[in-house]
């Protein structure tokens, strides 16, 4: 019997999800790894923030994503610990080995060692902070 390569890719946004994408029913095991259980299209977050558009118009669950998929599998944990000396990711809920590794965890919002200004001000990186955006400018006007 054949020995697939196994893939792990750990993050679901738009690097992790093009590559997965690509590897969509080929030879390989492919397994994506997020915190999160959907892809957001962060080009959006303004018309949520604005509450021009519902977080779910923007927001696609990975199950859904990879429903007919035959060689790819979703977990939604967070990475612990990476131990690339034996190819293995320990996470909350389980390990995982791997052939090949992709790290593609996307960013964070930079406040410039700022503590300050990491408490007074908003971040627009996930559905979440564009949600407390949207409720921070409604609850002002009301």
């Amino acid at each position: 019997m054949e020995t697939r390569e196994k893939i792990v890719i750990i993050g679901g946004g738009f690097a992790g999800l093009q590559l997965a994408k690509s590897l969509n029913n080929k030879r390989k095991k492919v397994i994506v790894i997020d915190k999160v259980n959907h892809h957001m299209f962060q080009p959006l977050f303004y018309q949520v923030a604005c509450g021009r558009i519902e977080p779910s118009n923007i927001s696609f669950p990975f199950r859904k994503i990879f429903q007919r998929s035959r060689n790819i599998q979703y977990r939604m944990t967070d990475v612990q610990k990476i131990l690339p000396e034996q190819n293995k990711i320990v996470t909350q809920d389980a390990e995982f080995t791997y052939d090949k590794l992709v790290i593609a965890t996307g960013c964070k919002t930079n406040f410039f060692g700022n503590g300050k200004m990491e408490h007074l001000t908003f971040g627009m990186k996930n559905t979440q902070e564009a949600i407390a955006i949207r409720n921070h400018v409604l609850l002002a006007f009301e």
